[in-house]
């Protein structure tokens, strides 16, 4: 074989790479065309139309939430003062200034109230 007939042969089988390489990608194309990767599945996501009834308590503030999300400190604090203010209040056994029952303060009997001061019915 002579110097011109490896030439040829050379550029003959790079024609042929080159072809084949084409030729792979083609195929590679069809394949993922016919059978495509599978993707990971998402959650399903579960709707329903809501009634009247949902959305007059929508219309009114209602939601969801537990009530702990919702609440603050001021209606936190506002609960523990109406617990303790109906829980039976301590009755003082020496006759302290403004606390006690009605009777022992002086003040009007038939009334009857919650000292500020500390939290006792008078």
């Amino acid at each position: 074989m002579n110097r011109d007939q490896t030439e040829r042969l050379v550029v003959a089988f790079e024609k042929i790479a080159t072809e084949l390489g084409r030729a792979n990608d083609t195929a590679i194309k069809a394949f993922e065309k016919q059978w495509p990767e599978r993707k990971e599945f998402r959650e399903a996501i579960v709707t329903r139309v809501p009634t009247e009834e949902d959305i007059i308590k929508e219309n009114q503030g209602a939601s969801d939430e537990p009530i702990s999300e919702w609440i603050g400190f001021r209606e936190k604090q506002y609960i523990e003062e109406k617990k303790a203010a109906s829980s039976p209040a301590p009755v003082p056994e020496t006759g302290e200034s403004g606390g006690g029952r009605a009777e022992e303060a002086g003040s009007d009997a038939g009334t009857v109230g919650v000292s500020a001061a500390n939290n006792t019915t008078v």
